[in-house]
């Protein structure tokens, strides 16, 4: 589990530190650096790089530079998680990237992986990679499922869930009963690694619909059930993991996580259901809230609330009172 983060240059990141729990969950206006946290973090996760690139879908940027506060490369950008850390430098028209960890709490930090960068983010070598406990989630309505090689969820956007379904009996099962309510029965094709859904007409006949066809709110729902029905030890990102989803999913959702004491979490939202939800069920020593807001510099800043002002924010309408916390 991470016990500190410390990011620097990164988009409105230009310094900042902060104490983790298990819980740690980010509220705040829009534009201030909520999702930027998340983005710098997903440069330390497991399928951050596809095609050998930084994933546009997750780290928001056209040219790299975007990536330093203003484009202002003078410089290194940091993301250190306990002792895994990314350093990036630029250098003669282009960026290089180096991963280091420190093994032990008294250990000196070694160079696990290195690469140059291009100013499109394509990396030089395929190579670059190493070993993290890092795991950037994200749900894609229309994404293209592929083949199944692990036994838990694939970072970043569950690409294996066919395959994950045909193997694990129990996710199976437990999505099955999900779908009861809707008349709808998963069937999963290892050939083409692809969900159906089939229903029963009146008539005994069976019709066969694609995946698609199915609510987003659903297929959110049941990603979110496949990721922490497969995934421990882990340490976890969501960002605003309840759009589009209606509110007694995004409820139970939420009371999934907060009571998953085999993974760690860092969630960004917007949402009074959500954000409840994890307050409420989540043990005081192990849930962090932080308010990120932009300080006089334009930097974004966090502040943890303490008990007492959870509290005080839960009897409040909490979107609408973030600013009474906030300094002055």
């Amino acid at each position: 589990m991470i016990k500190k983060v410390h990011i620097k240059n990164f988009k409105t990141l230009k310094d900042l530190a902060f104490p983790c729990t298990r819980m740690n969950l980010f509220i705040g206006d829009t534009n201030a650096g909520k999702s930027n946290l998340l983005e710098a973090l997903t440069l330390l996760s497991r399928g951050a790089l596809q095609q050998r690139m930084f994933d546009q879908r997750l780290i928001r940027y056209e040219e790299f530079e975007e990536l330093f506060p203003l484009r202002d490369l003078s410089e290194p950008m940091l993301v250190a998680a306990d002792g895994l850390q990314l350093r990036i430098n630029y250098e003669q028209g282009r960026f290089r990237a180096v991963v280091s960890e420190r093994k032990g709490t008294k250990g000196k930090l070694g160079e696990v992986a290195s690469t140059y960068v291009d100013p499109r983010g394509m990396i030089d070598d395929n190579a670059f990679q190493f070993t993290t406990y890092i795991r950037r989630y994200q749900f894609l309505p229309d994404l293209v499922f592929g083949a199944n090689i692990m036994k838990e969820m694939e970072a970043p956007y569950g690409a294996n869930l066919p395959g994950l379904l045909a193997s694990n009996r129990k996710l199976r099962s437990e999505l099955s009963k999900i779908l009861e309510g809707t008349g709808l029965r998963l069937e999963v094709s290892l050939k083409e690694n692809k969900i159906r859904l089939s229903q029963l007409t009146d008539e005994n006949i069976v019709v066969t619909l694609p995946y698609r066809n199915l609510s987003d709110t659903i297929k959110r729902y049941v990603f979110i059930y496949a990721i922490l029905g497969t995934v421990k030890g882990f340490t976890l990102l969501f960002d605003e993991p309840e759009q589009n989803t209606f509110p007694f999913y995004t409820k139970h959702m939420a009371e999934m996580m907060a009571l998953d004491n085999g993974n760690q979490y860092f969630i960004t939202t917007h949402n009074e259901y959500l954000f409840r939800s994890v307050v409420e069920k989540t043990k005081v020593k192990d849930l962090s809230v932080f308010i990120t807001y932009l300080n006089a510099d334009g930097n974004t800043a966090l502040k943890r609330l303490a008990p007492k002002e959870l509290g005080e924010l839960l009897d409040m309408d909490v979107f609408f009172n973030i600013d009474r916390f906030l300094p002055e």
